[in-house]
């Protein structure tokens, strides 16, 4: 191992959601076999993420660290990198993409990466002070859309390199655990039939997600269709909300709540319907997979799922005043097989051709190659 590159990863935290999701597509495949891989996690060993990397064998550090300890977390990070000597740091998200360049020159290591996971006037105000104040540092920034690498030009330092990488993800495996899964298992344990329509939502319990907006969605059509169920699949800050207005608005027949799941793309395979109405994204992966398994995306009409989504074609958007659209796109999709299966072909189609996870590790590993190249090899 004393001859392979050292690469490590910097992450705010390993919990569900696309931070999480990328890097377990991204080293789940032989490209990495040149690296030793590190993954520091400044939080919490018990994030709900952290286990699924067991079987890849890849050594994560907790830090167990706190937004409110921005020192002492720095002091820390400092220490583990002095101690693992990586080539290359690629820092996630906040805290991590504002320190990681700086702290990444002052322990030694010559190349900081940072991929932005959403758009620049996503994150809070102090994270945008701190990315403007510690940019210089960051030797190459990778954009998970389009619209993320757009709306951080106007603040972005002329000297950084850069590019666009789409989230991908692996649409065989995604195919076969679809077909190999047993639709009686899921509608078992989630106490649902063959006659239910199923919609579900993906994603961290956040603002951004909009599920509250669903909920109204789902109230509304519920009244037309009776035999609908609605998954909510995802944990976060927002869950004691979101299960209050289930309540409130009388939904506990219709909603089944499964917080954290490792298990979506099996549960794919009772539904019919991702519904993510989101205000802003990055680059959805659940969007992806949803597509890759041959199921219905309906979303709002914001930039990101535009990239991948042309409405009518291989998934629908609509605007978030709209509500009557979405209304009215579920209710003929609930009636009509053939529409839903003439979405399905065209969206795994997309997937396969423009977003596998095939295509995105190897523009990864050929940036962090060009990288370390230029920076020895000169």
């Amino acid at each position: 191992m004393q001859d392979h590159k050292k690469l490590c990863y910097l992450v705010n935290d390993m919990k569900s959601g696309a931070v999480s999701n990328l890097l377990f597509i991204l080293l789940d495949g032989k490209e990495r076999e040149k690296y030793q891989i590190f993954i520091i996690n400044l939080s919490s060993e018990k994030d709900t993420a952290v286990s699924i990397f067991n079987h890849l064998q890849i050594p994560i550090i907790s830090l167990n660290a706190t937004k409110s300890s921005l020192i002492k977390e720095s002091v820390f990070v400092f220490r583990t990198i002095r101690q693992i000597k990586p080539d290359i740091v690629h820092t996630h998200m906040g805290r991590a993409n504002i320190f990681g360049g700086t702290i990444c020159k002052l322990a030694g290591c010559h190349i900081s990466v940072c991929t932005h996971h959403t758009i620049y006037n996503g994150y809070p105000f102090l994270t945008k002070i701190g990315f403007n104040l510690f940019q210089r540092y960051i030797d190459y920034s990778i954009y998970v859309s389009k619209t993320v690498q757009k709306s951080f030009m106007p603040y972005s330092h002329s000297h950084i390199a850069g590019c666009v990488v789409y989230n991908g993800v692996n649409t065989n495996i995604i195919f076969n655990i679809i077909m190999d899964t047993k639709r009686e298992k899921y509608e078992s344990i989630l106490n649902i039939d063959s006659s239910n329509f199923i919609i579900a939502t993906i994603g961290r319990l956040i603002y951004p997600k909009n599920h509250i907006y669903s909920l109204e969605i789902i109230e509304q059509i519920s009244k037309v269709h009776p035999s609908i169920r609605f998954l909510i699949i995802g944990d976060g800050p927002l869950r004691s909300e979101i299960l209050n207005q289930i309540e409130e608005k009388k939904m506990t027949n219709i909603v089944r709540y499964l917080g954290f799941r490792s298990d979506i793309i099996p549960i794919l395979k009772i539904v019919d319907i991702v519904l993510n109405p989101s205000i802003w994204e990055g680059f959805s992966i659940t969007m992806l997979e949803t597509m890759a398994a041959g199921k219905v995306f309906i979303g709002s009409d914001i930039p990101q799922y535009r990239e991948a989504i042309k409405s009518g074609s291989n998934g629908y958007l609509f605007g978030l005043k709209d509500i009557k659209s979405f209304i009215s796109i579920i209710d003929n999709l609930i009636k009509n097989k053939m529409m839903r299966e003439k979405i399905s072909i065209q969206a795994r189609k997309t997937v396969s051709e423009k977003f596998n996870s095939r295509l995105m590790r190897m523009e990864y590993f050929k940036i962090y190659h060009d990288l370390f190249s230029s920076k020895y090899n000169r």
